[in-house]
């Protein structure tokens, strides 16, 4: 019944969802269009995707390298913020208030998960709380290990899991997945054509 009744919609209802869908593809096709990369030491523009921008963040042994992933990485908020996402989200709201939601989000956490936002707040709330001294021990021993520098967002991730990786990368090598996920595809009967 909670799937029927998401989609179960008037005519004015229909047409803030197509709106809502037009914008949201425009979005997208700017956003898949978008130069996305970090700025090399000598001011060159090296091309990475998100993923490759957070690789780096997460595996790179020079500080500068992962700031300026950090950086890149930084530029999609402002993008999608400068290209429409701002009327997505007041279209997104239009339509959850129309059908008698507080916002989009209790919309679909309602739909999705049967409860309203607020309920999840309250279970995230306690989850937060109740983990908040864990968090807070742990970041007092990253910095107590590596220093302050070692708190900065670009250095976190690599502080917490850099050793990790270095000693899984020699079974798990990040260059070796394109063609393990090929492997995989071909064995499961998955062909492609182009």
């Amino acid at each position: 019944i909670r799937t029927c009744k998401c989609y179960a919609t008037s005519p004015a209802i229909k047409e803030i969802r197509e709106a809502t869908s037009k914008l949201e593809s425009e979005l997208e096709i700017k956003r898949n269009r978008m130069k996305l990369g970090r700025t090399l030491e000598d001011g060159s523009f090296e091309a990475l995707s998100s993923v490759g921008l957070r690789n780096l963040m997460c595996t790179n042994k020079d500080e500068a390298v992962r700031k300026s992933a950090y950086q890149g990485l930084r530029t999609i908020g402002p993008f999608v913020c400068e290209n429409g996402f701002v009327d997505i989200i007041k279209l997104r709201n239009k339509l959850a208030k129309a059908l008698g939601f507080v916002d989009y989000y209790d919309y679909k956490v309602t739909n999705a998960e049967g409860m309203s936002k607020d309920k999840l707040f309250e279970i995230l709330d306690g989850l937060e709380s109740g983990t908040r001294p864990i968090m807070e021990s742990s970041l007092k021993e990253l910095e107590k290990r590596h220093g302050s520098e070692a708190l900065h967002p670009w250095n976190t991730s690599f502080m917490l899991a850099g050793s990790v990786l270095e000693k899984m990368d020699p079974y798990f090598p990040f260059s070796k997945a394109p063609e393990r996920y090929i492997e995989s595809y071909s064995k499961l009967g998955i062909k492609y054509e182009g």
